[in-house]
């Protein structure tokens, strides 16, 4: 552009110039400053004072373009000074990046107004859904799962995350209908296994207390854990369930305490039952008798030994 300007404003200059018209020349360099384009210009000439004009203060980002000023005659170029347009970028630059701002908040304002609009549609569309998974996952309790008959879920292709999350629901609702179908059957067999353990410890008990000898049974802090109503009546209580807790040493029989747990120990540590020895006891009410006692082990489903099992009679003649 700066080439154009001065391919045809020099000609009409160096006539000027050449015919020594200082005021055309001063009104043909003011009109080059009222060109947008031009922010200033400069006349150079051999011999005198450069002439100015335009922007006085302009910055260091400037661009200039310079075209000697020739004038020829018979043949010869007579060189009469250089003219030189200058332009300041700085606004130019201003201006470019002030549009660019504006032109990337507006797009950035459109952009964001549709993608709000878009998100407000998607999640209009989402909430639907999720308002129906939500809904069938709310509505689901354990009965309503033992209701639902055991099938095979069928797999399709998910088309987005909700598919997909629709898919693990029947995926977990046949697993839950699978896991309450086999917690209901082992229920079932635990009741049914706690009923029989129930009968067996009932007989077993029964057994016990209508054994016709006295039956103890002790942990390994030599404490009794239990007994038959007969062992109960030798030790002075109403119930077998009063000595429950409660050691040798504060029965009736206490000074034999030491005696029945030395035996005791023998055996827990050993491992090896002592069967039909004979031993004193003293009464509740003061008299000695003579017992034939047998003591076992007690051991645990480990075999690791939790106390001992006694039995005794009275042989006092």
């Amino acid at each position: 552009h700066f080439e154009s300007i001065g391919r045809y404003t020099a000609a009409p200059l160096v006539q000027s110039l050449w015919a020594f018209d200082s005021k055309q020349v001063e009104i043909q360099l003011r009109g080059f400053i009222q060109m947008k384009d031009i922010s200033a210009v400069v006349l150079r000439q051999t011999g005198s004072e450069d002439l100015r004009f335009g922007s006085s203060s302009l910055s260091k980002d400037c661009f200039e373009r310079s075209f000697p000023l020739i004038h020829q005659e018979n043949g010869q170029d007579h060189i009469l000074g250089t003219l030189t347009l200058i332009k300041d970028l700085r606004p130019e630059r201003a201006a470019l990046i002030s549009s660019l701002v504006f032109n990337t908040a507006a797009n950035s304002f459109v952009i964001l107004l549709v993608v709000l609009i878009t998100l407000l549609i998607y999640h209009s569309q989402v909430r639907k859904r999720l308002i129906l998974v939500a809904n069938e996952l709310n509505t689901i309790t354990a009965e309503d799962l033992r209701k639902l008959v055991q099938k095979e879920v069928v797999v399709r292709d998910a088309r987005d995350e909700i598919d997909e999350l629709l898919l693990s629901i029947l995926k977990l609702k046949a697993t839950a209908v699978q896991a309450l179908n086999d917690v209901d059957e082992k229920n079932l067999s635990l009741t049914q296994t706690l009923e029989a353990l129930s009968k067996s410890q009932s007989l077993l008990q029964n057994i016990i207390d209508a054994s016709p000898i006295r039956v103890f049974w002790k942990d390994r802090n030599l404490r009794y854990l239990g007994c038959n109503p007969l062992f109960a009546q030798d030790a002075g209580m109403q119930r077998p369930e009063d000595l429950i807790g409660k050691d040798d040493y504060q029965m009736a029989w206490s000074e034999q305490a030491e005696l029945y747990q030395n035996d005791d120990r023998e055996i827990i540590n050993s491992g090896i039952p002592k069967l039909g020895f004979e031993e004193p006891q003293t009464t509740p009410d003061g008299q000695r008798i003579w017992l034939s006692t047998s003591k076992v082990p007690l051991r645990n489903a480990k075999g690791e030994i939790d106390g001992i099992l006694g039995i005794y009679d009275d042989i006092t003649v």
